[in-house]
């Protein structure tokens, strides 16, 4: 889970940006904890598609990945009225 600019806190008395898998992941990681609370027999590869297919899509400078998207992974997952 790369992450690039994420805002989060920084220690127990500042917020800010920073760049990493360390900041990056717990939002991956609240993200499947979601897919799985709308589908508790989701197994980790569907939970990683769900991911990856409701990422949005970001091309720059050369540059090609996607931005997580909580909303889509769980949209595409959840069950329908």
């Amino acid at each position: 889970a790369p992450g690039e600019e994420v805002f989060g806190a920084l220690d127990e008395l500042a917020f800010g940006t920073w760049s990493g898998t360390s900041m990056a992941a717990p939002f991956v990681a609240g993200t499947a904890a979601l897919l799985l609370s709308a589908d508790p027999g989701l197994d980790p590869v569907l939970v990683r598609n769900a991911i990856e297919q409701g990422g949005v899509v970001l091309e720059d400078a050369g540059w090609t990945g996607s931005v997580l998207d909580a909303l889509a992974a769980v949209s595409l997952v959840a069950e329908s009225p």
